[in-house]
């Protein structure tokens, strides 16, 4: 019994060398060539029904609320990943002023020192988490290149971004997390935006090895 759970954890090994060894040989291919038409949902009832909820039930002043339901009112918790989707959303429904409140929210209530954004904030006390989440700043990083495709005027929006991505930099990887003292060594495939990742290594030259 040993020797097959041995054995099958050999195999697992492998296999997980394998396909990052293949997704590496797939970024470095493709991140020379990166033409992505900006994403477009046709507007539809149940899009515009949803859209139309999450902006009645769940915003506050630009925020989206998460935890909501906890404690009938919750801690009001809001995330730079929620955010960095509500971006997405309206970049997808074409949506400028969803936009800018969202991103307006990030930049007023959650930048960090470092220039990144805390992926945490609790509305009731203000208290935003010391360090950012980089899935999250490639999501809104990437949302941000998608505007300008779109509408224009946010150029310098996203060169103040990438300069605070540079603090991620860690020995030819993007870092987890960054959290005002230093960067992660740790670098986990699942905490990877791809489109996002290619944008900034073809705009910034620090990650063109990337």
């Amino acid at each position: 019994m040993a020797m097959q759970v041995k054995k099958y954890l050999m195999q697992s090994k492998i296999i997980l060398i394998i396909a990052s060894f293949l997704l590496i040989i797939l970024l470095s291919c493709e991140k020379r060539n990166i033409v992505y038409k900006v994403p477009l949902y046709k507007s539809n009832t149940n899009t515009n029904i949803l859209v139309d909820y999450i902006k009645s039930d769940f915003l506050k002043n630009g925020g989206m609320v998460t935890e909501f339901y906890v404690n009938n009112g919750g801690n009001d918790i809001v995330l730079s990943e929620s955010q960095g989707l509500l971006m997405e959303i309206a970049v997808y429904t074409r949506d400028k002023e969803l936009f800018d409140l969202s991103y307006n929210f990030l930049k007023e209530r959650m930048r960090l020192k470092s220039g990144l954004f805390s992926w945490k904030l609790n509305l009731k006390t203000n208290e935003i988490s010391p360090s950012n989440a980089t899935i999250d700043d490639l999501r809104i990083y990437r949302n941000l290149v998608f505007a300008e495709q779109i509408w224009g005027n946010y150029k310098t929006e996203i060169k103040s971004l990438e300069n605070a991505l540079k603090n991620l930099y860690h020995r030819g990887f993007i870092s987890d997390l960054y959290d005002g003292f230093g960067s992660s060594s740790l670098f986990s495939l699942f905490y990877y935006d791809y489109i996002g990742s290619l944008f900034l290594t073809k705009n910034l030259f620090t990650f063109r090895n990337l």
